[in-house]
């Protein structure tokens, strides 16, 4: 189909690249995401088996129970996720992204037909995870990491042939259950993938009935479990402010028994809309949502090579969604209509269900979600050519050497763009800043956080807060980790004004955290409270802290 002597060599360069681009994401600071997620999710044997809620407007106990499907998959977060410094909680990110990568590269080049171009191919197709800014969320520690590399696995684990062994067998059972587990404790958007879940079961452990019905039994358990956690975590009846914040994002199925016509053009608008609202944060900006990324400098604006470029990653990324949405129903259609559906058409119609249910739902799409769509776009549009022949001819071979040479292309262009615009700055970076990341007030420092550690710990004594072992200390992503072994620590962003504390009025924040039995607060000044401010805060830099039991308020 194509000509090795020209295309392998370019192929090599653009897995080179994009394995350099994912290891130089270590310079990228910590967003808060990736902090809150585990001061919540990696403590819960620290808290008695609880799951820390942060919402103590929502949850007066700060904890909720954990569901008993969840342990495995809290266990192996806490495992690898307790007590790790920023600069290890982005290393952990940029080594999950690498498997990610690698997972896929390695499922893809068994499964492909001999005579089919794999290195090409596999190239081309981990190049649009490294267009424009994609391969800087592929190596957030968030939910997403997670959700793919879990989805990867339950695609192609029941293709790597039948389980014979004993031991294989149960080495297949426990990492099902276990992997089953990790799936739905990562993000409550797990449970629209319970059916990919099911159709991998099913094919991997087929021949054993029993044991078949007994996988999806628990898989379907713990889907229920995560469903009611979700539920009870978001419904959130104290705060009415904050509950509709979270049902804003996505649209209500139960809407469909009363206003169906409503609810379903809504799904339509959902679909139809998704491209353009993740596209836009892929693409290169000159100010990032949340700031989670570096802008340009202040009155910059996009370079006209930067916006070619742009241009080129939205044709990129919109004819990615259009393959990926339209090819797999074609494809097992066609192999229904044959009689010759593969494991692969089943695996494949299955996720799409699944990725079509979750653009249904979903309205609000922020700039770490994109990388999970574009994820399980390739792995459909793998799966739908995986296993067919590859004797191309003519026409087709000249426009499947000029696809490959486009993506090459914009991805190699779109890498100049990502190192000149963001990732050079970072690394010759001269500024100082005491406390934070300058202009990203929402990041954490890496690699200077410890200095900062240790003066974030000598403030806290003068405000006379104990730095380690406190019990419902108020704090936000940066001071966090200035301390150890904190007991059900409260996170300033969750129960303030200039975050989710809407719900809290005027001067009830203090009496409310001292009725919680919180010391103090300590956190960077710019979410400081007006309450807390005119109550005797100190302040050092851009950090700010308040001992309450030095506060004259009512309780």
């Amino acid at each position: 189909m194509i000509k090795d002597k020209f295309f392998n060599p370019i192929a090599a360069i653009v897995f080179l690249v994009l394995i350099v681009i994912i290891m130089l994401g270590v310079l990228i600071p910590l967003y808060a995401d990736e902090a809150s997620t585990k001061i919540t999710q990696a403590t819960v044997f620290l808290h008695g088996g609880r799951l820390l809620t942060a919402l103590p407007q929502c949850f007066p106990e700060l904890t909720m129970g954990l569901p008993i499907s969840w342990v495995p998959g809290a266990a192996i977060y806490q495992l690898i996720y307790l007590n790790l410094s920023p600069l290890h909680i982005r290393l952990s990110g940029v080594f999950l992204a690498l498997f990610i990568v690698g997972g896929y590269a390695a499922g893809l080049r068994y499964l492909l037909p001999k005579n089919a171009p794999s290195l090409h191919l596999i190239a081309g197709a981990l190049s649009i995870l490294g267009l424009g800014v994609l391969p800087m969320t592929l190596i957030l520690s968030r939910s997403e990491q997670w959700l793919l590399l879990l989805i990867i696995f339950f695609v192609f684990a029941p293709l790597l042939g039948t389980v014979r062994s004993t031991i294989r067998l149960i080495s297949y059972v426990v990492a099902y259950i276990v992997l089953t587990s990790l799936l739905f404790y990562t993000h409550p958007k797990a449970v629209f993938f319970l059916p990919i879940i099911i159709a991998s079961v099913w094919i991997k452990f087929r021949g054993r009935r029993l044991l078949q019905i007994i996988m999806i039994a628990l898989s379907i358990a713990c889907c229920l479990e995560s469903i009611y956690a979700a539920k009870e975590l978001f419904s959130c009846d104290g705060a009415p402010l904050l509950a509709s914040a979270f049902s804003a994002q996505t649209s209500q199925i139960s809407n469909l028994m009363t206003i169906p016509i409503i609810t379903l053009a809504e799904f339509g608008e959902n679909l139809i809309s998704f491209p353009k609202k993740i596209i836009g944060h892929a693409v290169f900006q000159s100010a990032y949502q949340s700031s989670w990324l570096p802008a340009l400098q202040a009155g910059g604006a996009l370079s006209a090579f930067t916006g070619i470029v742009n241009k080129l990653l939205a044709i990129c990324l919109y004819f990615i969604i259009i393959l990926g949405i339209t090819l797999p129903p074609l494809v097992f259609l066609r192999g229904l209509y044959r009689k010759c559906l593969r494991d692969s058409n089943i695996l494949s119609i299955v996720l799409w269900l699944c990725l079509i249910g979750h653009l249904l739902i979903y309205k609000t799409w922020n700039f770490y979600g994109g990388v999970l769509i574009f994820g399980i776009l390739l792995l459909l549009i793998s799966l739908s050519f995986m296993q067919n022949s590859w004797n191309l001819k003519g026409r087709l071979k000249d426009i499947g050497a000029g696809a490959l040479i486009f993506f090459y292309s914009t991805f190699l262009l779109s890498a100049i763009v990502l190192v000149s615009t963001i990732l050079l700055p970072l690394m010759s970076d001269k500024k100082t800043h005491e406390f934070g990341v300058l202009g990203q007030q929402l990041s954490v420092p890496t690699f200077t956080f410890p200095d900062q550690r240790k003066k974030i710990r000598s403030f806290a004594s003068s405000c006379n807060l104990s730095p380690d072992s406190s019990r419902r200390i108020v704090i936000d992503d940066l001071t966090y980790f200035a301390f150890d072994n904190l007991k059900e620590p409260i996170h300033l962003v969750y129960v303030g004004p200039y975050g989710m504390g809407g719900d809290i009025k005027d001067g009830e924040l203090i009496p409310m955290l001292r009725r919680l039995g919180s010391p103090g607060a300590i956190a960077q000044c710019a979410f400081f409270p007006i309450e807390f401010k005119n109550n005797g805060a100190l302040s050092f830099e851009n950090l700010c802290c308040i001992k309450f039991e030095t506060v004259d308020a009512k309780k």
